[in-house]
């Protein structure tokens, strides 16, 4: 049986604590479960979709097709110059390719967005420990502050 750090709830195996911690019944470890870690391993994976797909939008992405443009005919030896191929820009390829990137680039824009995101509920977690240890420091310096009174009135 292990108990919960933040609230001393006891979990079981890997019971789920109200205040989003997991533990891992073979490591005897927490893993925190937060808004920030979820947004971080989303943005991760957003920006790594997104540059993929940039890259081969870009690099791979073929837009032109085959055709078979017909040999004219050639009337001073009355007969038809064989057949050419070529290869051609396709507009909806070409279209194609211009959505492909942009997504692309929407989805690293957007995995950063998350990940700044990430960044600043981080920092308001930290504001808040130093908050709450500054609180828990300013009881301690009031109850000094009380014993040193009682001990001057009394003395």
């Amino acid at each position: 049986m292990k108990t919960c750090p933040k609230c001393g709830m006891a979990l079981y195996g890997g019971e789920t604590c109200h205040c989003e911690q997991v533990a891992t019944a073979e490591t005897g470890t927490y893993k925190d479960l937060s808004a920030r870690a979820v947004a971080t391993f989303v943005g991760c994976l957003l920006i790594a979709a997104g540059i993929i797909m940039t890259i081969y939008f870009v690099a791979g992405y073929d837009t032109a097709v085959e055709t078979t443009i017909p040999g004219e005919y050639n009337s001073l030896f009355h007969h038809y110059d064989s057949d050419r191929h070529e290869r051609v820009n396709n507009i909806g390829l070409e279209a194609n390719r211009l959505v492909g990137v942009m997504c692309g680039l929407g989805l690293t824009f957007l995995g950063g967005g998350l990940l700044i995101i990430g960044r600043l509920i981080a920092l308001g977690e930290d504001t808040r420990r130093a908050a709450d240890a500054l609180e828990a420091t300013g009881k301690i310096v009031a109850e000094q502050d009380a014993e040193w009174r009682k001990k001057s009135e009394t003395a």
